[in-house]
């Protein structure tokens, strides 16, 4: 199988004619997927791209904006024909609902998992507290504290797993991957291009869930209301989990999926 996409991808269920797109969160890859695909492979064709500067991946082209450059690597591994349904966990989920919004005939459903769509609480405390909390971040990777920027941002939207006792390879490759999550800031904090605008998301026709962990961060909760508002949906709330919740609880997650497509 040839895909045309410049990402690097993985694919597991081959030969499933039921077609599945999985985008992973930021300083992660596609492996990530490895535990959901487990249990969905015997109902599912998944692939599963790396974002630009992740895994195996090229690295993000700095002169445009990298949800475009994701959103295209994402939209290149779409099966020639037919339709597929969408997961999307984290920055991946933005690119998942992108994604569903421009090609609304080419997506069967559509699975959120904690999708940081930050700008849906513009003109809020939340808001601006949260982009207030995210500068010192940017301040060390602009320092070139890297290291540091990945300590604190992992001990926040990870697993629950503190810096030290992650293996060093993990340690790596989350500092190598770090400047690419301020890089995507003008999208997913303040929107700038108009992606989510909200007759969009009023406008989406496919089957939509979203699921996050019992113990993430709460401004995931508060998005997940919104989302709920405008997609007229509940949530389904992880028992147990945090952020990292298709990786922690990819049984859970699969059974979510697999009643919201009916396999």
């Amino acid at each position: 199988m040839t895909l045309p996409t410049d990402a690097y991808w993985r694919e597991w269920g081959a030969g499933n004619p039921r077609e599945a797109l999985l985008l992973h969160c930021g300083n992660a890859h596609s492996g990530a997927w490895k535990g959901l695909a487990a249990h969905l492979e015997a109902d599912l064709h998944m692939v599963a791209t790396d974002h630009p500067g992740h895994g195996r991946s090229p690295a993000w082209d700095e002169s445009r904006p990298l949800h475009d450059q994701a959103t295209e690597f994402a939209l290149g591994a779409f099966p020639a024909n037919g339709p597929l349904d969408l997961i999307g966990h984290s920055f991946g989920g933005t690119v998942a609902l992108r994604l569903a919004l421009e090609n609304p005939d080419r997506v069967r459903s559509l699975t959120l998992i904690e999708p940081v769509l930050f700008y849906m609480l513009k003109g809020t405390e939340a808001h601006a507290k949260s982009f207030a909390l995210a500068q010192p971040l940017k301040a060390l990777i602009d320092a070139g504290q890297r290291e540091e920027a990945a300590r604190q941002f992992t001990n926040l939207w990870g697993n629950g797993t503190i810096w030290e006792d992650l293996p060093e390879n993990q340690r790596a490759y989350i500092t190598q991957c770090i400047h690419l999550i301020p890089a995507s800031w003008h999208t997913i904090y303040f929107d700038e291009d108009g992606h989510f605008a909200p007759e969009r998301l009023l406008g989406l026709r496919c089957p939509v869930q979203i699921i996050r962990g019992e113990h993430s961060p709460a401004d995931i909760t508060l998005i997940h209301q919104e989302l709920e508002k405008a997609f007229s949906i509940r949530e389904h709330v992880v028992a147990g989990a945090g952020h990292m919740v298709p990786i922690t609880h990819p049984d859970v997650v699969a059974g979510l999926v697999q009643d919201l497509m009916g396999l």
